[in-house]
Protein backbone atom coordinates (compact mmCIF):
# COMPACT_ATOMS: atom_id res chain seq x y z
CA UNK A 1 0.00 0.00 0.00
CA UNK A 2 3.22 2.64 -0.66
CA UNK A 3 1.76 5.73 -1.92
CA UNK A 4 -2.12 5.43 -1.09
CA UNK A 5 -2.76 9.31 -0.54
CA UNK A 6 -5.89 9.74 1.46
CA UNK A 7 -8.77 11.83 -0.50
CA UNK A 8 -8.27 14.30 2.42
CA UNK A 9 -5.25 16.19 3.33
CA UNK A 10 -3.37 14.99 6.46
CA UNK A 11 -2.39 17.57 8.93
CA UNK A 12 1.18 19.11 9.01
CA UNK A 13 1.71 17.97 12.19
CA UNK A 14 0.51 14.92 11.94
CA UNK A 15 3.78 12.77 12.79
CA UNK A 16 2.12 8.55 12.49
CA UNK A 17 3.88 6.30 10.51
CA UNK A 18 0.72 5.33 8.72
CA UNK A 19 -2.06 7.64 7.21
CA UNK A 20 -5.56 7.17 8.89
CA UNK A 21 -8.86 8.02 7.33
CA UNK A 22 -12.02 8.46 9.34
CA UNK A 23 -14.03 4.99 9.31
CA UNK A 24 -16.94 4.72 11.60
CA UNK A 25 -17.42 1.16 11.80
CA UNK A 26 -19.23 -1.58 14.46
CA UNK A 27 -16.78 -3.26 16.41
CA UNK A 28 -16.02 -4.96 20.02
CA UNK A 29 -13.33 -5.06 22.14
CA UNK A 30 -12.19 -8.66 24.00
CA UNK A 31 -10.23 -8.64 26.74
CA UNK A 32 -9.65 -11.86 29.08
CA UNK A 33 -12.70 -9.96 31.72
CA UNK A 34 -15.79 -9.23 28.94
CA UNK A 35 -16.20 -8.20 25.62
CA UNK A 36 -17.11 -4.63 24.93
CA UNK A 37 -19.31 -2.57 22.28
CA UNK A 38 -17.39 -0.48 20.51
CA UNK A 39 -17.29 2.09 17.25
CA UNK A 40 -13.94 2.49 14.98
CA UNK A 41 -13.08 6.52 14.52
CA UNK A 42 -10.30 5.89 12.09
CA UNK A 43 -8.32 3.18 11.01
CA UNK A 44 -4.70 2.69 8.70
CA UNK A 45 -3.13 -0.02 8.17
CA UNK A 46 -0.71 0.22 11.25
CA UNK A 47 -3.87 0.68 14.04
CA UNK A 48 -7.02 2.01 14.67
CA UNK A 49 -8.80 4.52 17.21
CA UNK A 50 -12.17 3.04 19.04
CA UNK A 51 -14.94 4.90 21.08
CA UNK A 52 -16.06 2.84 23.99
CA UNK A 53 -19.43 4.30 24.83
CA UNK A 54 -20.57 4.07 28.14
CA UNK A 55 -17.56 2.47 29.11
CA UNK A 56 -15.63 4.74 31.45
CA UNK A 57 -13.28 2.43 32.99
CA UNK A 58 -9.80 3.11 31.72
CA UNK A 59 -8.50 -0.47 33.00
CA UNK A 60 -7.82 -2.07 30.12
CA UNK A 61 -4.67 -4.57 29.50
CA UNK A 62 -1.95 -4.00 27.09
CA UNK A 63 -3.38 -6.80 24.80
CA UNK A 64 -7.02 -6.91 23.02
CA UNK A 65 -8.86 -8.75 20.61
CA UNK A 66 -10.80 -6.42 18.36
CA UNK A 67 -13.45 -7.71 16.17
CA UNK A 68 -14.74 -5.14 13.67
CA UNK A 69 -17.67 -5.41 10.39
CA UNK A 70 -15.90 -4.13 6.88
CA UNK A 71 -18.34 -4.60 4.53
CA UNK A 72 -19.99 -7.79 4.64
CA UNK A 73 -17.03 -9.61 6.44
CA UNK A 74 -15.98 -9.66 10.49
CA UNK A 75 -12.66 -9.08 11.18
CA UNK A 76 -10.65 -9.76 14.23
CA UNK A 77 -7.37 -7.84 14.98
CA UNK A 78 -5.00 -8.54 18.03
CA UNK A 79 -3.61 -5.34 19.05
CA UNK A 80 -1.71 -3.31 21.65
CA UNK A 81 -3.49 -0.36 23.15
CA UNK A 82 -1.45 2.86 23.25
CA UNK A 83 -3.91 5.14 24.73
CA UNK A 84 -7.08 5.01 26.62
CA UNK A 85 -8.38 8.32 27.57
CA UNK A 86 -11.30 8.82 29.61
CA UNK A 87 -14.72 10.99 28.00
CA UNK A 88 -17.15 11.77 29.58
CA UNK A 89 -19.28 9.71 27.13
CA UNK A 90 -16.94 6.55 27.97
CA UNK A 91 -12.82 5.82 26.78
CA UNK A 92 -11.38 6.93 23.48
CA UNK A 93 -8.71 3.93 22.83
CA UNK A 94 -5.89 4.01 20.26
CA UNK A 95 -4.69 0.63 19.34
CA UNK A 96 -1.38 -0.64 17.47
CA UNK A 97 -1.68 -4.02 15.38
CA UNK A 98 0.76 -6.61 15.92
CA UNK A 99 0.73 -7.33 12.20
CA UNK A 100 -0.51 -5.14 9.08
CA UNK A 101 -3.82 -7.20 8.46
CA UNK A 102 -4.26 -7.81 4.81
CA UNK A 103 -7.92 -7.19 5.55
CA UNK A 104 -7.45 -4.14 6.26
CA UNK A 105 -4.96 -3.37 3.47
CA UNK A 106 -8.03 -4.64 0.72
CA UNK A 107 -10.60 -2.86 2.70
CA UNK A 108 -8.58 0.39 2.81
CA UNK A 109 -7.29 0.04 -1.44
CA UNK A 110 -10.72 -0.21 -2.55
CA UNK A 111 -12.35 1.87 -0.31
CA UNK A 112 -10.57 5.48 -0.86
CA UNK A 113 -7.30 5.06 -3.41
CA UNK A 114 -9.24 2.79 -5.94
Amino acid sequence: MQGMEPKSPRRSDDQRLHTRWVDARIASVRTAQRERPAMTGDVSPGGMQLALVGDTSSELPRQIVIDVAFEEQLVRFWGQVVYALPKTWGLLVGVRFKRQPTAVQDFLFRRYVC
